[in-house]
């Protein structure tokens, strides 16, 4: 059997490319494709194959090439680390601040906790704080941010408030709850003229910064990175978090130099 590697290469070559490389080049890029992120590679070949980036100028050069466009990916996805931090500190602390209020308690799951520590049902949950009941929708989504976190073997009656639970939680357990509590949030989302904006806009543009952030984190390729970057300055300027000077103070922030440079 094939190494992964050949495998991939041989799959590059055959179906997506129309260059031939030499035998020199195959050997480099199998070894490449050992330590490389292969969907930012096949991307990479891609572009420079169809002529979107300037080719090499003779036989054997084609590695040199490629690297450039892949390194450029690299750091264009490093362009987003700003927007996905800002995006969802802002969000997990607009949450955790809203349900804190609305339930009057700091440790809001801490009857989803109980419930789980006593292997007793999730419906068993009828009052969080001084709010009585509580629906089965937002009941249903902190149980299950809760049951994840403490199946990641997290203590989460340690954390003071949702400041500290949601610092653990992902994206999707964000949207969760601020979908289960819309009625909570929908104040922030009208447009410009005043008019509320459907929850399910919402909760589309939401899915669209998570699934490229999650592309990124993973280190996989994706299109659209102004659609991105206009969706989340969007989304953060309805609970008034202005995307685009933070962005400009981060990235002119001055820095030490990484110690390998």
């Amino acid at each position: 059997m094939p190494a992964a590697s050949h495998r991939v290469l041989t799959q590059l070559f055959q179906q997506d490319l129309n260059f031939t490389p030499t035998a020199a080049d195959i050997a480099r890029f199998e070894r490449d494709l050992a330590v490389v992120s292969p969907s930012l590679m096949r991307d990479a070949l891609i572009e420079l194959s169809q002529g979107k980036s300037r080719r090499p100028a003779g036989a054997g050069q084609w590695r040199e090439a490629i690297y450039a466009i892949y390194n450029r990916k690299v750091a264009e996805h490093a362009q987003l680390f700003p927007v996905f931090h800002c995006f969802e500190t802002a969000f997990r602390s607009r949450v955790a601040v809203t349900l804190e209020e609305h339930y009057r308690t700091a440790q809001w799951w801490a009857p989803a906790a109980g419930t789980i520590a006593g292997n007793a049902h999730m419906n068993t949950v009828t009052r969080i704080g001084i709010i009585q009941p509580v629906t089965a929708d937002r009941r249903r989504a902190i149980h299950l941010m809760t049951a994840d976190m403490i199946q990641w073997k997290l203590d989460v009656m340690t954390f003071a408030d949702g400041y500290e639970l949601l610092e653990h939680s992902t994206l999707k357990q964000v949207k969760r709850l601020l979908s289960s509590h819309w009625s909570l949030f929908r104040h922030f989302f009208v447009n410009a003229n005043g008019q509320p904006i459907m929850q399910g806009v919402i909760e589309g543009k939401f899915e669209r910064v998570n699934a490229a952030r999650n592309s990124v984190y993973h280190h996989l390729s994706f299109s659209g990175m102004t659609d991105v970057y206009t969706t989340a300055d969007e989304l953060l300027g309805y609970i008034g978090f202005r995307l685009p000077p933070v962005h400009r103070a981060i990235e002119n922030a001055a820095c030490a130099a990484p110690p390998y440079f």
